[in-house]
């Protein structure tokens, strides 16, 4: 409920602000989104995750390179009361896929690259009954995010989740 809270307070603040390279002169540029562009791109999110089979008390595997789809992936799971799965990749291969098989995630959304990875080594990832594909290229077998999210601008209803529910599981490499 935060977000959606900063979104009719301060609509138009800077909700997310991230790195977005160097300039001509070696200068950091960053992109922001407002706290309402942040609330409808989540929302979008959650309507097409929740049609498309993620619902609530789900584990579910991010493997998304870190930036506003990653926020907005994460804000729109707990929307529906889902449990983000997030593991450090610089764990090394064996822990992190220790750590995908311990915690049995029922969807994955990943980069590309994840979805081979998780071709190469599937029992770990074989509770995975779900997966969605994020970035410019497709994988086979993955429906495309930003393909199965509908275009209008409309709330998603947030679940009431109770304390006993999972919130997010993350592992670090630390």
């Amino acid at each position: 409920q935060g977000l959606a809270d900063m979104a009719a307070r301060a609509p138009f603040q800077p909700g997310v602000i991230l790195p977005a390279g160097r300039d001509e002169q070696g200068r950091s540029k960053f992109t922001q989104l407002s706290f309402r562009q942040m609330n409808e791109l989540c929302d979008r999110y959650a309507h097409g995750l929740s049609k498309n089979g993620i619902e609530r008390g789900q584990r579910v595997l991010l493997l998304i390179k870190p930036g506003a789809e990653l926020i907005a992936v994460c804000f729109a799971l707990l929307k529906i009361g889902a449990a983000p799965v997030l593991i450090d990749p610089g764990m090394g291969r064996k822990a992190f896929l220790q750590c995908v098989g311990e915690t049995a995630p029922e969807a994955i959304i990943a980069i590309p690259i994840a979805h081979f990875l998780r071709c190469l080594f599937p029992k770990p990832f074989r509770t995975a009954k779900h997966a969605f594909t994020v970035g410019r290229r497709r994988f086979p077998g993955a429906l495309h995010l930003e393909r199965c999210c509908p275009p209008e601008k409309k709330p998603f209803p947030v679940a009431a989740t109770t304390v006993e529910e999972e919130a997010a599981i993350a592992f670090t490499s630390g």
